[in-house]
């Protein structure tokens, strides 16, 4: 008698994402918008001078909380110039690499969903601000006046999808969402 074969299910994988997962998590979110409400963290702990650490252990997605894997530590540190001794990126420069990180991811996913085959992108941002807002030398914005990104795609789709994907991607990452529009803020003092 011959021996059944065991059935798995082939997951189709585009750009390095799971399309099926992908698709799955749009349909159970459109059914139950509950699901796409996220909590993410990060607590942070001061070093000496410029320099801090965050750590980052656990969020709220999908209806429920999650652990990584491992913690995340992200240093931020100061260059000499800035009075520090280039422990890591300075926060500014942390906001320019999770800005490039969402708005690459959202742009790859975006092209997995509609099957477009990406080989390599590339994204180069450039941030400019004006230290005298941070001093209050001047009444100037202390952040960001403006950010630059420029990607380069390497794709046999044509210029005017990659360009449409780029579009995607910039009206729908989190992050580019959060640096460029104004977002409810609450700082809270406690005494340790």
């Amino acid at each position: 008698m011959p021996t059944a074969k065991k059935r798995t299910k082939t997951v189709t994988m585009m750009n390095g994402v799971p399309v099926d997962r992908l698709e799955e998590t749009i349909e159970a979110v459109s059914a139950d918008p509950e699901l796409g409400k996220s909590e993410f963290r990060a607590r942070n702990r001061w070093i000496k001078g410029g320099h801090n650490r965050s750590t980052i252990t656990d969020f709220y997605c999908a209806g429920e909380e999650r652990v990584h894997e491992k913690p995340f530590e992200l240093d931020n540190g100061e260059h000499e110039v800035l009075l520090g001794n280039d422990d890591g990126p300075n926060p500014v420069e942390q906001v320019l690499h999770g800005l490039a990180g969402c708005v690459t991811t959202t742009f790859v996913y975006y092209a997995a969903a509609q099957g477009i085959e990406i080989d390599e992108v590339e994204s180069e941002l450039t941030g400019h601000l004006d230290l005298q807002g941070m001093l209050g030398t001047a009444p100037v914005k202390p952040g960001y006046t403006d950010v630059q990104i420029k990607l380069r795609v390497k794709s046999d789709a044509p210029v005017a999808k990659l360009q449409e994907l780029a579009t995607l991607a910039q009206n729908r990452s989190p992050v580019l969402s959060t640096v460029s529009s104004p977002v409810d803020l609450d700082v809270e003092l406690e005494r340790m």
